[in-house]
């Protein structure tokens, strides 16, 4: 008998064993957000690591005429 009592419908139609479907989808649906976003920060990190050395190296080579690894020649103002 509890096993038929088991599968018959509730009152939303579903039967008593797939009650626990809802949680265990969301819970899944959690987890896998948690990764994307732990993945995007990784990745923003990154690029914005990247993107600060290079600002910081072209602000340090603002106002030398030739400094390594500045562009030498290139970053010097013509002269007339």
């Amino acid at each position: 008998m509890p096993l038929a009592r088991a599968l018959e419908p509730t009152k939303h139609g579903a039967t008593r064993d797939e009650r626990g479907e809802g949680v265990i989808s969301a819970a899944i649906a959690v987890l896998v957000m948690a990764f994307l976003g732990a993945a995007m920060y990784v990745g923003f990190s990154g690029v914005l690591r990247a993107s600060q050395d290079k600002t910081q190296r072209q602000v340090d080579c603002i106002g030398m005429a030739s400094a390594s690894g500045c562009g030498g020649d290139a970053t010097t103002p013509p002269t007339t």
